[in-house]
C-alpha cells in the first residue's frame, strides 16, 4: 500500500463532503498526493517551478488573460489552468490545456465570462 498524502491550505478550510470528494477523485486516478488551497484543488508536479507569474493581464468583465513562466526537467512542459465559478469548490468551469516552453511566458486565456 503507498502512502497517500493530502496537504489542506489557506484561511478556507473546506467542509467534509468537499473532503472525501476531492480524496475520491484522486483514488479513482491513482494519484497518491492532493492539495487543496482555500478548498480548490490544486494538481501540482514536484518537478515543475512557477518562476514569474502568475500575472494578470486583461481583465474585463468576461475575459481574463493570465501569464506564467515556468522551469522543470524538460523543454516542453504541460500545465493546466483551471476556472472556478467564485464560491463553488466543485469541478472547473473551465480548463485550458497547454504544453509551454520551459523560461518562456505561456499566456492562458478566459473568455465567454459571467460579469
Amino acid at each position: 500500500m503507498e502512502d497517500f498524502t493530502v496537504t489542506v491550505s489557506g484561511e478556507e478550510i473546506p467542509d467534509e463532503s468537499i473532503l472525501l470528494q476531492r480524496l475520491q477523485e484522486a483514488l479513482t486516478r491513482g494519484t497518491t498526493r492532493v492539495n487543496i488551497i482555500n478548498g480548490y484543488v490544486v494538481d501540482t508536479n514536484s518537478s515543475v517551478n512557477l518562476t514569474i507569474g502568475p500575472v494578470l493581464g486583461e481583465i474585463t468583465a468576461n475575459k481574463a488573460i493570465v501569464m506564467i513562466e515556468v522551469v522543470g526537467k524538460t523543454d516542453i512542459i504541460p500545465i493546466t489552468a483551471k476556472l472556478y465559478k467564485e464560491d463553488e469548490k466543485g469541478e472547473p468551469i473551465e480548463s485550458v490545456d497547454q504544453d509551454v516552453q520551459a523560461k518562456r511566458p505561456a499566456i492562458f486565456q478566459f473568455e465567454d465570462l459571467e460579469p
